[in-house]
C-alpha cells in the first residue's frame, strides 16, 4: 500500500526527511501540505461517486491523453478501487477532522528527533493508506479538477488553475510549492498510467501472443523524458501511435463506446457521432445515440473538424476510410513525434508503420495546415451524460 502522500513530493520538497530548526512553524507547514492532499482526495471521491469522468481528465503534458482516458475508464470500472474509496470516506474525514484540530491548537511531540511529513502522519493519525489504482484516481482528479480552459481561441488550450487550487486545497502554501507539487503528481501519475496500461495491454485475450508482445514493446521506450512545463517535469515516455492501437484493441475486447467529437470555441452545440465495435475481433460502425439519461462511460475523440463538413458528410468520410484509419492516421501525427529520436526508437516495421500512417494522414485532410476532414487533438473519458452534441 502507498501512503496519500505521493512518495515523488516527499521526497523533493524535504529530500532528507528532516525539517528546519522552528519545529512549530514547520510542523504547521507540513499539516497545510498534508491538507492540501486530503481534501482533493474528498473532493475526486465526491465527483468519482457522481460518474463525472471529465473530472478525471489529468492534464500531464506527455502527450499521450488516449493511455490515460482509457486507464482512467478502466479504474471507473474496477470493483477494488469502488470498495477501496467506500473505505476511504471515513478515513478521510476523520484525518481532515484532526488536521483542523491540529491548526486550531498546533502542537508536536517534542520525543520525535526528526519530524518529516511520515512521522507527523503517525503522530496525529492523519496517514492514510491507498492502492496504486487509487493514488491514480486521486491525481488524476489534482490534474483535472483545477485546470483553466482558455476559451475562444482556434485550438484548445488547458493550463493548471493555480491560484484556484491553492485556495480550494490550502492557502497555507506557496504558489511555488503547489507548482512544484503539480510537477511532481505528473511524475508520479505518468509512471503510473504506464505501468497500469501496460497491465491492461496483457490482459487482451483475442490478440495473438507474439503480436500483443511486440505492441507492448512499442508502446514503452523504458526511458523518460523531461517536459518544459511551468515547471520542468520529467514525465515517463510512451509512443502514442501504439498507445492508441491498443486503446482500440481494448476499446475493441470491452465493447466500449466512442465518440467523435467536434471541438468548437463558441458555445454552439458541437458535432458528435458514436461508434462501437461490432465485435471483439471487428470493425467499429456507427451507432445511435444513447439516451441522455445514462452515465454510461465513453472515450471521446476532440477533434477540429473542416468548415466545409456537415454532420452526416463527416460520418460518410468516416466510414469510407473507416473509423480505425482514422484514428491510427491521426495519432501518426502526434506532436510527440517532432523529436524524430522517438520515432527511431522503434524497431524498423514500427517506423515505418508509423510513416505510412503519418503519409495516410496528409492524404485524408487529417493535418491540421491542410485541414480537410478531421484532426485528433484530444481524448478524454467521460460519460454520455455530460456530453452536449449535435
Amino acid at each position: 500500500m502507498l501512503s496519500i502522500y505521493p512518495k515523488h513530493v516527499l521526497e523533493q520538497i524535504y529530500p532528507l526527511g528532516l525539517l528546519p530548526n522552528d519545529r512549530v512553524r514547520d510542523t504547521i507547514h507540513l499539516v497545510a501540505l498534508a491538507q492540501f492532499f486530503v481534501k482533493n482526495a474528498q473532493l475526486a471521491i465526491k465527483n468519482y461517486e457522481k460518474e463525472k469522468l471529465t473530472y478525471f481528465d489529468p492534464l500531464v503534458r506527455d502527450r499521450v491523453c488516449q493511455r490515460h482516458a482509457q486507464v482512467v475508464l478502466s479504474l471507473f470500472r474496477n470493483s477494488d478501487v469502488k470498495a477501496e474509496v467506500e473505505r476511504l470516506k471515513t478515513e478521510l474525514k476523520n484525518a481532515d477532522k484532526r488536521i483542523q484540530a491540529f491548526k486550531n491548537k498546533p502542537h508536536f511531540d517534542p520525543e520525535i528527533e526528526q519530524i518529516t511529513l511520515a512521522t507527523l502522519a503517525t503522530f496525529l493519525g492523519i496517514q492514510v493508506n491507498i492502492s496504486e489504482k487509487v493514488e491514480l484516481l486521486f491525481l488524476a482528479h489534482l490534474l483535472t479538477t483545477f485546470e483553466r480552459v482558455k476559451s475562444n481561441e482556434p485550438f484548445p488550450s488547458r493550463t493548471i488553475n493555480y491560484d484556484r487550487l491553492r485556495s480550494t486545497l490550502s492557502k497555507s502554501l506557496s504558489l511555488d510549492e503547489i507548482k512544484k507539487i503539480i510537477s511532481l503528481a505528473r511524475t508520479t501519475f505518468s509512471e503510473g498510467s504506464a505501468r497500469y496500461f501496460s497491465e491492461i495491454v496483457s490482459q487482451l485475450e483475442k490478440f495473438p501472443s507474439l503480436e500483443l508482445k511486440l505492441l507492448k514493446e512499442r508502446i514503452q521506450s523504458k526511458e523518460t523524458f523531461v517536459a518544459t512545463c511551468e515547471v520542468d517535469t520529467v514525465l515517463t515516455m510512451s509512443n502514442a501511435f501504439y498507445s492508441s492501437q491498443a486503446v482500440l484493441q481494448i476499446a475493441r475486447e470491452q465493447q466500449q463506446l466512442l465518440l467523435i467529437k467536434e471541438y468548437r470555441n463558441d458555445k454552439s452545440p458541437p458535432i458528435g457521432l458514436y461508434y462501437r465495435a461490432a465485435t471483439p475481433q471487428g470493425s467499429f460502425v456507427s451507432v445511435s445515440p444513447p439516451e441522455k439519461i445514462t452515465s454510461q462511460s465513453v472515450l471521446v475523440f476532440l477533434g477540429l473538424i473542416s468548415p466545409t463538413l456537415t454532420k452526416e458528410k463527416l460520418a460518410e468520410n468516416i466510414q469510407a476510410a473507416t473509423f480505425e484509419k482514422v484514428i491510427s492516421a491521426n495519432a501518426a501525427l502526434c506532436t510527440q513525434f517532432a523529436n524524430e529520436d522517438l520515432l527511431e526508437k522503434l524497431d524498423e516495421e514500427g517506423q515505418k508503420e508509423v510513416l505510412n500512417y503519418r503519409h495516410e494522414a496528409v492524404k485524408l485532410g487529417c493535418a491540421p495546415d491542410d485541414l480537410r476532414f478531421i484532426h485528433i487533438v484530444h481524448v478524454n473519458p467521460s460519460t454520455v451524460q455530460e456530453e452536449k452534441i449535435r
